[in-house]
């Protein structure tokens, strides 16, 4: 597994990129040594290279690929003779690309003698040739391929180069190595010539160099490995016209020797149209908001007047009027105070509970002037003043936008995305939330957004009020209050999801049309996914703003756990395969508040494709999936419809009822408008639709189910449904909120060896324990090595488990959920209940 435990820069591996013991350390050195020469800490980078070299299980690829590493960093620390000495061994390899790639920076050294005829290196373990029957694709963005072409086999995957920065302009870049179908055809064979025109695509995730290298302004020997390669090429051959980015071809499907091609057209680009459909669905959730509003305030008020008309002694007290008069007009006038009142207040509310302060431009100016040049650029272009930008002590990298129009907008930044990213990838994410307000999607997710602020941050404070308190009553009723709050949040969230998606969608589009890099939307994408649960395996708890404010995040926190932290392990391909491969995607997306980092992706992919700029190799999976079955999905969705079925055979009878009503069969006329009979069949309809799907649900699991920590075996096929879960056994390290007190609304997740799972209760049987003993059952549990079995299951784009027992792996106390017990249960209680009121009538 891949070393998740400190923020990752960002993936380029191949979707198939599992790799042994030796070569799972090899990959994590280089990662610590690329991490460390990144931020310019060059002593740490030098000593990780050096290990690489040192260890002698090292695979020949990863020796060849910590020798550049090391000699980039040698050469920051002015170490040019052992740099020297390093070209010279990487010069006796047999890849003639990494051989150009010596050749070119020892051009740049005056003072070293000519590379044309490099003195052979005496074998070592640092220097030892590849294997003829070892190989290693090409990496298309950084450290050129580690075998000849003719070796080369799709099995091994290189990771990430080496980058001097990490997010600049791609223009220009020429891919360096050939197909390795195609070369196996041909054998051996020299370098190809210098103007030769053929575009070459390599067996990985990208199809050209690294996206964030600028190879324009920098030397080569500054620029790293890919920027030599390419200007030691680019020497050699007619330069293209700068403004024409190079043509992107896809692989062969049989050997074939290269053929020269004519650089294809950019494919014309529709201009953006007019969010009509974001702009209908915002008036839709106001609507809908603001008539739940009213509708919940009256049916409350009106309820407990009921119940105070019942107290007749000491004193008959007799209800209070005003609690059965109509607030509609104040409840209108109320929300929309809160919506355009949201700067404000939400200024107040983040200052005074999580530590926001102002960030002036100056401060920005001094750590991203390139971030706050092309903000300003964008504002600019729209006519908008500069909006008011904030910054939260938080080290996780988190973004988002709320107010209205340019002039009230305020931008909140978290000081670990400040620190974390560079002037490219904190640009693009200020841009991006200017493409919400491009759009007019910020006013009504910004107000509701601050509600679901206020909210949970309720929630939290009462929970801990009623950790704290000793006297078992006052704490039970501390904790319903909270979990009251906890449920108006959750409601509201569910209900602003739909609109969440869409404006995430647009402003995919939007970002698109103002900075034309879909490339570098998708770099800064796959860096985020990979970087929170680097901070959550490091934390090993989380903020509550993710959970709270994670609608008006360009990435939502929660799905973002699970395949950033396998991206390391698995690569691009095989994590987000589920999220666009999947035919039952569209129908599995009720919990997600941003669209599937996969779908994404796929667009982006297509957008930088007409725009011949790099793209991942989001291929098709290799077996064909299943068609698609309706069968499948009704099993998937039998709650909803079985409602639906017993709702529409009530309707049924009504009819029946109103026909015969008008020939007088007074048998059978009472069947007409009978709301037992709706109510009856809404809930036999569930039950039953509950009960069906039971045995797919929770299969049997073995007493001796073994412990799994392969990270494949989280992913699934691609077209698997949560209804088609999998008993398994997981061991890891508890993640969650630190002083949780309430069995309600804990978002619980499991850091194990594959990756980072969440922790899903299907059951009230924590809830029921949490009542009796007065305090959740695994308060104290965060950050301890815990086993737990259950079912594993995928959807909305995250992979969870449906928890049936866990416990601390030290003792042998076992908390049991019984999921399929209470289920069986609750579903055999709705049956019973719908029968009874169509017996009953009533």
């Amino acid at each position: 597994m891949a070393d998740v435990s400190e923020p990752q820069p960002s993936p380029r591996r191949s979707g198939n990129g599992q790799t042994s013991g030796h070569g799972a350390l090899a990959t994590t050195l280089y990662r610590q040594g690329e991490l460390a020469f990144k931020q310019g800490q060059y002593p740490i980078a030098l000593e990780r290279f050096q290990q690489i070299l040192d260890s002698p299980d090292t695979d020949p690829s990863w020796r060849l690929k910590g020798q550049m590493g090391l000699i980039l960093t040698q050469q920051k620390l002015g170490q040019l003779e052992q740099a020297r000495q390093g070209c010279q061994r990487v010069m006796a390899s047999d890849i003639p690309e990494a051989r150009r790639w010596a050749a070119s920076l020892l051009a740049k050294w005056p003072e070293l003698p000519s590379p044309e005829s490099p003195p052979a290196p005496a074998p070592s373990p640092s220097n030892s040739r590849p294997s003829p029957n070892s190989s290693t694709p090409a990496d298309p963005i950084g450290f050129v391929p580690l075998e000849p072409a003719h070796a080369a086999s799709p099995t091994t995957v290189p990771d990430p180069p080496l980058s001097t920065s990490p997010t600049t302009d791609p223009i220009g870049f020429t891919p360096l190595v050939s197909d390795s179908t195609q070369a196996a055809s041909l054998g051996p064979s020299p370098p190809p010539p210098p103007d030769s025109a053929e575009p070459i695509t390599p067996a990985s995730l990208f199809h050209y160099q690294h996206l964030n290298q600028e190879t324009r302004d920098l030397a080569p020997e500054e620029a790293g490995p890919p920027a030599a390669a390419a200007a030691a090429a680019a020497a050699q051959r007619p330069s293209p016209a700068p403004s024409k980015p190079p043509t992107v071809v896809k692989s062969a499907p049989s050997p074939a020797p290269p053929v020269a091609r004519a650089p294809q057209r950019r494919q014309p680009i529709r201009p953006l149209p007019k969010p009509y459909d974001l702009w209908g669905a915002q008036v839709i959730t106001l609507v809908a908001v603001l008539w739940v509003a009213i509708t919940g305030l009256h049916w409350g008020l009106r309820s407990l007047n009921a119940l105070v008309r019942q107290v007749t002694w000491p004193i008959r007290l007799g209800g209070f009027s005003w609690m059965d008069q109509a607030y509609t007009i104040p409840m209108i006038v109320l929300m929309l105070g809160l919506i355009f009142a949201s700067p404000w207040w939400m200024d107040l509310l983040l200052a005074q509970v999580y530590g926001q302060r102002p960030l002036t431009p100056r401060q920005l100016q001094s750590q991203h002037p390139e971030a706050l040049k092309r903000l300003r650029q964008q504002c600019q272009k729209q006519g908008w003043s500069l909006p008011e930008l904030r910054v939260l002590p938080d080290p996780v990298p988190l973004c988002f936008s709320y107010g209205w129009q340019p002039r009230y907008l305020r931008i909140a930044v978290s000081q670990g995305l400040i620190e974390s990213s560079d002037d490219e990838t904190l640009g693009l994410f200020l841009t991006y939330e200017l493409a919400h307000m491009a759009n007019q999607a910020t006013a009504l997710i910004s107000g509701l957004g601050g509600l679901l602020l206020v909210l949970h941050t309720a929630y939290r404070i009462l929970s801990h009020w009623a950790d704290g308190q000793p006297s078992g009553f006052l704490r039970i009723l501390l904790g319903l209050v909270a979990q009251g709050f906890y449920g108006l949040f959750w409601s509201l969230r569910r209900g602003l999801l739909w609109l969440s998606r869409l404006r995430s969608r647009w402003a995919d589009r939007r970002l698109e049309a103002l900075l034309q890099r879909p490339d570098l939307q998708q770099t800064s994408l796959i860096w985020l996914t990979q970087q929170l649960p680097a901070h959550a395996n490091q934390r090993q708890t989380f903020s509550p703003l993710w959970w709270s404010l994670d609608l008006l995040m360009p990435l939502s926190p929660q799905a973002a756990l699970s395949p950033g932290s396998f991206l390391p392990a698995l690569g691009e391909v095989a994590t987000v395969l589920n999220d666009w491969a999947n035919p039952y995607r569209q129908w599995l997306l009720g919990g997600a508040s941003h669209p599937p980092l996969g779908d994404r992706l796929r667009w982006l992919n297509q957008r930088a494709a007409q725009r011949q700029q790099p793209i991942l190799d989001l291929a098709e999976p290799m077996t064909a999936a299943p068609p698609f079955s309706i069968g499948r999905l009704l099993r998937q969705k039998s709650p909803i419809v079985g409602l639906l079925a017993g709702g529409g055979l009530a309707f049924g009878f009504w009819f029946v009822g109103g026909l015969v009503m008008r020939f007088g069969w007074q048998r059978l006329s009472w069947w007409y408008q009978d709301e037992s009979l709706l109510y009856g069949g809404i809930l036999l309809g569930l039950g039953v639709g509950l009960l069906l799907r039971i045995n797919a649900l929770y299969p049997d699991i073995a007493a001796n189910q073994p412990i799994v920590d392969n990270p494949s075996f989280f992913l699934g096929s691609p077209d698997q449904l949560p209804v088609e879960g999998e008993p398994c056994r997981l061991s890891g390290t508890l993640l969650g909120p630190l002083g949780i007190a309430q069995g309600m609304g804990q978002d619980l997740y499991l850091a194990t060896l594959g990756g980072i799972v969440k922790i899903g209760v299907s059951s009230p049987n924590l809830g029921l324990q949490t009542l009796r003993r007065g305090t959740f059952p695994l308060s104290g549990w965060v950050g301890r090595a815990v086993t737990v079995s259950g079912w594993r299951r995928r959807s909305d784009g995250v992979v969870w488990i449906d928890l049936e027992t866990i416990r601390l792996t030290a003792q042998s106390r076992v908390i049991s959920v019984a999921t399929p017990l209470w289920s069986t249960l609750i579903s055999l209680g709705l049956c019973l209940w719908g029968i009874v009121i169509l017996w009953t009538g009533g």
